[in-house]
């Protein structure tokens, strides 16, 4: 009465050992174990819900648009300036464009200074 191997199949002289060796392994969790694990995961799910609203706050704060706004160059959009080429600028005027600007599908031309087309396709 002990652990007997499957039978060999015709034309193998020996089983195949994935056949042979098998293990199964039971476990058994009482209400208690399951009810204290799915709190741990509640708590931990609420620490990382109020732990994003401090990583936000930190990573919203770190940046002073107004120091980054006063280094700025002020330039005009109606004269092109050389001296501000490559230089983080603020325009201020009208912007135009002499070019007019379109495809010829689906926009008429015109005086557009930027085209932009998102595509997406439902099937």
């Amino acid at each position: 009465m002990g652990f007997e191997p499957p039978e060999a199949e015709s034309g193998q002289n020996e089983p195949d050992p994935s056949q042979i060796y098998q293990h199964q392994e039971v476990s058994v969790r009482g209400w208690g174990q399951s009810l204290l694990g799915s709190l741990i995961a509640c708590f931990f799910g609420l620490l990382l819900f109020l732990g994003s609203f401090v990583l936000l706050f930190a990573n919203e704060g770190s940046t002073d648009f107004s120091k980054v706004a006063k280094s700025a160059q002020v330039i005009t959009a109606t004269a092109p300036n050389p001296q501000a080429q490559g230089k983080f600028v603020a325009v201020t005027g009208a912007i135009a464009t002499p070019q007019l600007l379109g495809d010829n599908l689906y926009l008429k031309p015109g005086a557009y200074v930027v085209l932009a087309r998102t595509v997406e396709m439902f099937a």
